[in-house]
């Protein structure tokens, strides 16, 4: 990430504590070591803003659909996880793509009041043109994931802080799966996504690197000329491999994706949700 110089009054003895933390490897002098002060204190408030998609998508549960947001999770629906989670990491506004389910969504949550934060509600076809839509709201970095994911479990500042160290106009989490043709497969080269294809029925130039449906952008992502109905993963990313803008964020940690019912009931199983 690109830095500014600045120059700074600081008391000799509040200097002399922050030189004990350079240890000549990971903090190497005075400037680094200050900036590790400084995050450490904002660890909490990385983020503001957030994008929330899919809610519009149908799931069944008992027989019933309702929406993938919905799913209960530990007694509270998923929706209302997810904002525990944003909340925990500063966010205080988040956008919500629910389409048809607009009604059951907003009962559930409201405007976000509850929980300290402001919810914008969008209907729009295409989650690229989701973006477009609100990109009066997106002027500084921001989260997007697919509203099935439970992401209480991922360290959104570990990769909020990789974006802002490695230049890239969008940073991509990915994960490792035995059946790339079900998800967006990728494809890397050190740090870059080289190539991105989504649900591809031929395996054979695929790796088994997946996209795991959430990312860090900026808002010059919010710029790009799209067609009505344009989809980030057809439209957008496959553009941005190739120019070379996007990073993947790779980790240990667990994806777990609530894709359904059994789904959940496997995670609950293994202890997970």
């Amino acid at each position: 990430m690109r830095r500014k110089r600045v120059t700074i009054t600081i008391r000799d003895d509040v200097l002399k504590k922050v030189d004990t933390i350079i240890d000549g490897k990971t903090i190497r002098n005075r400037s680094n070591a200050i900036e590790t002060v400084l995050l450490e204190k904002f660890k909490n408030n990385v983020l503001q803003k957030a994008v929330i998609l899919g809610a519009s998508r149908a799931i069944k549960i008992g027989g019933k659909s309702i929406s993938e947001v919905l799913l209960p999770v530990n007694g509270k629906p998923l929706i209302e996880r997810h904002l525990e989670k944003l909340s925990s990491v500063g966010v205080n506004e988040v956008i919500i793509a629910t389409g048809k389910y607009f009604k059951e969504v907003k009962n559930v949550i409201g405007d976000g009041t509850e929980h300290g934060m402001m919810i914008d509600y969008i209907d729009s076809k295409g989650t690229a043109n989701i973006l477009n839509k609100a990109k009066t709201h997106l002027k500084s970095t921001f989260l997007v994931f697919n509203g099935d994911i439970y992401i209480n479990n991922i360290d959104l500042e570990d990769i909020y802080n990789f974006h802002k160290s490695n230049t890239a106009m969008v940073t991509m989490a990915v994960a490792t799966n035995e059946d790339p043709t079900k998800l967006g497969s990728v494809t890397m080269k050190g740090l870059r996504v080289s190539e991105f294809r989504e649900k591809q029925k031929d395996t054979s130039h695929q790796s088994h690197l997946v996209s795991a449906g959430l990312y860090l952008m900026e808002p010059e992502i919010c710029k790009m000329d799209l067609a009505p109905g344009s989809m980030l993963e057809h439209d957008v990313f496959p553009q941005l491999a190739k120019r070379g803008n996007i990073n993947g964020y790779q980790s240990e940690e667990i994806w777990i994706h609530l894709h359904d019912e059994q789904h959940l009931k496997t995670y609950r199983a293994k202890g997970l949700v």
